[in-house]
Formats: C-alpha cells, sequence, structure tokens
C-alpha cells in the first residue's frame, strides 16, 4: 500500500470544510449563547473566560484571550463587566501592578453549575454518537485547531502584502 491509498479525498460539495465548519460552530455558539443566557445570564464568551480562569489561575489576560481565540480588547471589556459583576479578581500587586485573573466565589460557584449544564448540552448536541466517533471529532479538532493557528501565526509574522490593482 503506498502512501496516496490512504489519502482520502474530500467530498463534492458545494460548502467547503472550512464553510461547514464554520456554520456548525456558529449554530453551536448561537444555541450555547441562548442556553447560557437563559439559564445563568451569561454569555457564551463569559462561560470560556470563567471556565479558563477556573482552571488556570491566577493567569494573564493575555492567556486568556489566546487560549479563548478572542482579541485583547474584547479580552479585556468581558473582564471588566465579570469583575463588575462580582465574578472574577483582578489580582494586583502595588509594586508589579497586574498578577493575575482569578475568580470569585461566586465566580467559582457558577462554574460548578456549568459542568452538569455543560455535560447535558454536549449530549443533547453529539445525539448518538458514539464515545470512539466523539473521541475521532475531538483528535481532528484538535489538529484542525493546532493547523489554524500556525496559519494566523504565520500570516500574522508575514504582514500585510500590497493591494493588486
Amino acid at each position: 500500500m503506498t502512501k496516496a491509498d490512504n489519502i482520502v479525498p474530500l467530498r463534492a460539495s458545494p460548502d467547503s470544510l472550512a464553510s461547514k465548519l464554520l456554520t456548525a460552530a456558529n449554530f453551536w455558539r448561537r444555541s450555547g449563547s441562548a442556553y447560557y443566557r437563559r439559564h445563568f445570564r451569561v454569555s457564551i464568551t463569559d462561560v470560556r473566560i470563567l471556565t479558563f480562569i477556573e482552571a488556570r489561575a491566577p493567569t494573564s489576560l493575555n492567556a486568556m484571550a489566546e487560549h479563548c481565540g478572542i482579541d485583547k480588547t474584547q479580552a479585556s471589556r468581558a473582564v471588566k463587566e465579570l469583575v463588575r459583576r462580582k465574578l472574577v479578581i483582578h489580582n494586583k500587586s502595588a509594586k508589579t501592578g497586574p498578577v493575575g485573573l482569578s475568580l470569585d466565589r461566586s465566580g467559582l460557584l457558577m462554574c460548578r453549575k456549568f459542568r452538569s449544564a455543560t455535560e447535558e448540552r454536549l449530549k443533547m448536541l453529539v445525539g448518538n454518537a458514539t464515545p470512539a466517533e466523539i473521541e475521532r471529532i475531538e483528535t481532528v479538532l484538535d489538529l484542525l485547531l493546532l493547523n489554524a493557528r500556525k496559519s494566523l501565526s504565520q500570516e500574522s509574522e508575514a504582514g500585510p502584502t500590497r493591494a493588486t490593482r
């Protein structure tokens, strides 16, 4: 068997793989936003921020923004609102300035509630997929995410190109 025998062609479709991924992600995001707003009065971005901080506290704003895939300005605004709502603590040192983000007691309690709600929601979203199928999806998504981050990094380093006429 040659290397070419292992290549699986992409299905012919009017929608590209990227388009399908973006569409699925947008529907998951929109339904998640509606769900978390209704049940917890937070956005899906807030959920991602809170759960990341819970797992990595104390963490920096930059690390959180990078992990969540949001720009620093959006991350900063979201964190300010979460601090105002007493869900996040922005730890500071008088000598060194910002030390890191951590969760307030209310943020910790909310994250505990997220876990069971998120588990139930995920079961609904994956439907009848087997654990092996879910693991395969996660593996492929991890690879796609890694490649997308590399691509973004390369594009950012390359800088703008001259517009063609």
